[in-house]
Parts: structure tokens; C-alpha cells; sequence
């Protein structure tokens, strides 16, 4: 007897016994049961009723919807059952067929693996193998001196043409040898821009130290000179000076501390000045004594009432002064000001952080110099 066959694709729900003759049955509740307008106790009676047949009417359907879900959810278990039934057929055999494409497909990952480790482990290699030769050319170049620069060359061209198999990677090689290259030329230029510079300074310092010496050998003869010429000048201005102080005796000076006096009249001469005069200022220095002497004995009768006019003349004489100079300090303050801050900037310090003692010594003997410039311009500049 032949098996019948369910085909699922032809189902429809319009063939289902459960549902036959309910489309039916609800269109035929609907037109008995028509919308009518509620306008008093009966037709609200009468629309209660029709309400509740249409109601059974969608309950009845709802049931139903729930009968044939039912039906169908059972179905749907049989037929997951019947599945894993079917499954459970092949299921060992493909479990046991999967278990060895693993094992084999494992092997073949191991052995890729480990080829490459051990391509990774050459590459790595061979650029530890470059790396190597550049640090120790990189040490030899730290350590190269002036003096040693030819012999770390020799090294540097052992150590370039040695042999190393680097196979592809030949082009690192070469990168590395041009770094190294360019690391030896520029530590080769910073050394002999040195030693110039070594020997420049050498060269600087012994012509310095000439020059110094020369210099001092002037000064000394200079100061000689000068000592011995002062000498005489004092020796012979002792003479005149002598000459000197008869005449101021004979017109009725004293010799003093600090100069001569003339104690009638309080007249005073510096003995200093006395003693460094020419001829010619002594001479006028004398004859003004004399005048004075004279001038003063014919004025002192007249010296009581000159006195207060003298001595207002002398108050308005010192305001105006005063006025002028406080009206000159105005005007002058802002150009002093200018100047001054000038100055302070202009004759700065010089700094150097330098440990050559011949620079040292320069630069203290110039720092003295411009303050002492300094001080010079900006006492001058106060007293204006």
C-alpha cells in the first residue's frame, strides 16, 4: 500500500474544516444584526442585543482561531521530533568525519606556524646582524678623538667590507653603512673645526702674552721716565719756591700749615698752588697781592656800608642761581633721564660662560673698564 504524502506547499487556510462556512455565518450575523441609532429604552435595548450577537459571533471565530493553533502547535512538535530522529541518522558519522578535518587541518597550521617562526627567526637575524654593525661602528665613532680619527677610519673600512649575509636585505645594510657614513663625517668635521679653533686660540693667547709683555716693559720704562723727571721739577720748584716765600714775606705774609697768610686782613694763599705756579702766575699772583693789600686798606672804611648792599646783591645773586639751576634741572631731567637709562644699557656687563682664562681675563678687565666708563659719563652727566 502506498504511503500518502503531505505536501505543505499546497495548504491553505481557505481548505481548513474548521474554518468552512464562518465567513459564511458572519456575514449573515451582520446583516441581521444592522447599526441602529440609540434614541430611547427600547432602541437601547434592541442595540444591546445586536451588540451581543455580533460579539458571539467573533468569539465563536476566536475559539476556533484557538482550536486550529493548538492542532498546529502539536503538529509542529511530531514533526521536531521526527527531525531529530532523522538527524540523530548521521549525526556520529559527521561528528566523526569533523574530528578528523580538524586533526588534519591542525597539523597543517602547526607546520605553517613553525615555517614562520623560522622565517621570522631569520629576519630577525639578519637585521639583529645589521643592528650590531651599526652600534659598534657608532661606539668607534664616539670615542674617535682628533688624533685618532685616521685609525677609527681604518676600523670603520674593516668592519664595511667584512662579510655578512643579509640575503634580501641587503638595501638595511646599505642604510646603515650611509648613517654610519654620514655619523663619521659630521663627528670628523666637528673635530677638526675644533682642533682650528684650539690652535686659533693657542695662536691668540701667545700674541697676547707678547703683546702683554711689550706693554709692560713701556709702562715700567714710561714710569721711569716719569719719576725721574718729576724728580727734578720738584727739586727745582723747591728752589723757586724758597725764592717764593722771601717775597710774600717781605710784604707781611706768614707761612702756615697749609699756606701763607696775611693775618691783617685774612687774605690766604694756597701754598700748593704757590709751589706749581709758572713765573708769569706768581708774578700776577704777587702783584694782585699787593693790590689787594692795598685795595683792602683803602676800602675798609667803606666795608661797613658795601656790606648790606654786597650781601643783598649776594641773596638775589644765590636765588637767581638757584632758580636758574632748578629751572636748568627741569629742563635737563627728561635728556639726564634718557641718557642715564642709555648708559646702563649701552655699558652692560659683558657674560661669557667660556673656559679659556685668556677670555676670562679679558672680560673682567673690560667689565672694569666700562663701568668705570660708566661712572665717568654718568658723574659728569649729574653734575650738568
Amino acid at each position: 500500500m502506498k504511503k500518502e504524502v503531505l505536501n505543505l506547499d499546497v495548504l491553505n487556510v481557505n481548505n481548513l474544516p474548521e474554518l468552512v462556512d464562518f465567513e459564511k455565518n458572519q456575514n449573515a450575523i451582520v446583516a441581521e444584526n444592522p447599526y441602529i441609532e440609540i434614541i430611547d429604552n427600547k432602541t437601547y435595548e434592541t442595540a444591546k442585543q445586536r451588540r451581543t450577537a455580533l460579539l458571539k459571533g467573533r468569539t465563536a471565530l476566536e475559539n476556533q482561531e484557538k482550536l486550529i493553533a493548538s492542532k498546529i502547535a502539536t503538529f509542529r512538535k511530531s514533526v521536531g521530533e521526527k527531525t531529530k530522529q532523522l538527524i540523530d541518522i548521521t549525526l556520529p558519522h559527521e561528528e566523526k568525519q569533523q574530528s578528523e578535518v580538524k586533526r588534519w587541518e591542525q597539523i597543517k597550521e602547526d607546520e605553517r606556524l613553525e615555517n614562520e617562526r623560522i622565517e621570522n627567526q631569520r629576519i630577525d637575524n639578519i637585521k639583529t646582524m645589521i643592528s650590531d654593525f651599526e652600534s659598534k661602528c657608532y661606539e668607534k665613532i664616539q670615542s674617535m678623538t682628533f688624533e685618532t680619527g685616521l685609525s677609527v677610519k681604518n676600523e670603520l673600512d674593516v668592519l664595511f667590507n667584512s662579510e655578512m649575509d643579509v640575503q634580501e636585505f641587503e638595501i638595511l645594510l646599505e642604510q646603515a653603512k650611509m648613517r654610519v657614513q654620514n655619523q663619521f663625517d659630521a663627528k670628523s668635521n666637528d673635530l677638526t673645526e675644533k682642533e682650528n679653533q684650539r690652535k686659533e686660540n693657542e695662536r691668540l693667547r701667545l700674541e697676547k702674552e707678547e703683546s702683554d709683555k711689550k706693554l709692560r716693559e713701556i709702562e715700567q720704562q714710561q714710569q721711569k721716565d716719569r719719576e725721574e723727571r718729576e724728580a727734578k721739577e720738584r727739586e727745582q720748584k723747591e728752589k723757586v719756591f724758597e725764592v717764593r716765600k722771601q717775597r710774600l714775606f717781605g710784604l707781611g705774609f706768614e707761612f702756615g700749615n697749609v699756606g701763607f697768610v696775611f693775618k691783617e686782613f685774612n687774605f690766604f694763599l694756597s701754598s700748593e698752588v704757590i709751589f706749581n705756579c709758572d713765573v708769569i702766575d706768581f708774578e700776577n699772583i704777587f702783584n694782585d697781592s699787593v693790590k689787594k693789600i692795598e685795595s683792602e686798606r683803602d676800602q675798609i672804611a667803606k666795608e661797613k656800608q658795601q656790606r648790606e648792599a654786597n650781601e643783598k646783591a649776594e641773596q638775589l645773586a644765590k636765588q637767581k642761581a638757584e632758580k636758574e639751576n632748578k629751572e636748568r634741572q627741569k629742563r635737563l631731567a627728561t635728556d639726564k633721564k634718557i641718557i642715564s637709562e642709555s648708559l646702563e644699557t649701552y655699558f652692560a656687563d659683558l657674560h661669557l660662560a667660556t673656559e679659556n682664562k685668556e677670555i676670562q681675563i679679558f672680560i673682567e678687565g673690560a667689565n672694569i673698564k666700562i663701568n668705570a666708563l660708566k661712572n665717568q659719563l654718568l658723574t659728569e652727566l649729574n653734575e650738568l
